[in-house]
């Protein structure tokens, strides 16, 4: 059976187009890879290297988006986001070498991506309304 868990949810919107369309990226490609896990994969060498590419040009639209409205926890929201991506490359090293944990993979791509929109992120958003304004 094909559960996904992570699914997007408007609890993830935060009323900024490009934020709102890569968030739902993010949370697309962590079903993709959870749905290939749960139905055998072994091989996540494509996915990763999207998941990374994804995130990578997320988190450079966010923290230019944090820049432009003068979040004061840029600085922290930059180390999670070099901290994820650290991790990920850890996981695409582990795949090449035979050695990723697909359970582990799963279980922190979902966790993360999640509890970064929902608690880091919501941080920011009333910079960004109150930009609007």
């Amino acid at each position: 059976m094909d559960r996904r868990i992570s699914s997007w949810s408007d609890q993830y919107l935060f009323g900024n187009e490009i934020i709102d369309s890569q968030h739902r990226g993010l949370i697309e490609l962590c079903d993709e890879i959870e749905h290939e896990i749960n139905n055998g994969g072994k091989d996540f060498s494509v996915l990763l290297i999207y998941f990374t590419d994804h995130s990578k040009t997320h988190f450079q639209t966010e923290e230019k988006l944090l820049r432009e409205v003068n979040f004061p926890e840029l600085e922290d929201h930059e180390d999670e986001h070099k901290s994820f991506i650290n991790r990920i490359q850890h996981f695409q090293s582990m795949n090449l070498l035979g050695k990723l944990n697909p359970i582990e993979l799963r279980d922190f791509i979902r966790k993360w991506v999640v509890n970064h929109i929902l608690n880091s992120d919501m941080k920011y958003k009333p910079y960004l309304e109150q930009s609007k304004s």
